[in-house]
């Protein structure tokens, strides 16, 4: 499936994302995909935070922009937020994850637009971020291609 070929190539995106060190960092990150009888492809993204930064060096909790850099990042290789005050910037909107979904999953030669389109909005994402102290870990879901999950 194109989905999961793409998720294995791009989640080392999150891993690698030292970019002066303002992003959170994950000792790991896997995903799951699920298609139901529905033809409805559920995704879930498990980003696992570095347990020896956050359980003894820095006191964090995740927030929610923190759900939506981990997805920006596997699907556009962008933040999407300011880096320093964590605000959205506008760089990954609907439209922009639209298009990179369109042209790096569905990259096929004779699906239509429409079929592209009632796929992309037939795909919700969950992101989780496992925080080493399970009382902060956060859950957040919308469509793949959302500007904002929640």
């Amino acid at each position: 499936m194109k989905y999961e070929i793409f998720f294995l190539k791009n989640q080392s995106r999150v891993l690698n994302s030292k970019k002066i060190g303002l992003m959170v960092r994950y000792q790991s990150v896997n995903y799951e995909i699920k298609i139901d009888k529905n033809n409805n492809t559920k995704i879930i993204i498990n980003s696992i935070m570095d347990k020896n930064r956050y359980l003894k060096k820095k006191k964090y909790k995740p927030k929610i922009s923190d759900c939506n850099i981990v997805r920006n990042k596997i699907v556009t290789n962008k933040f999407g937020y300011n880096p320093l005050t964590l605000k959205q910037n506008y760089s990954v909107t609907e439209d922009v994850l639209f298009e990179y979904i369109k042209n790096n999953i569905f990259n096929f030669q004779n699906i239509k637009e429409d079929e592209i389109k009632r796929f992309i909005n037939k795909t919700s994402v969950t992101v989780n971020i496992v925080h080493p102290i399970s009382k902060f870990n956060l859950s957040c879901s919308g469509k793949l291609s959302d500007a904002q999950l929640y």
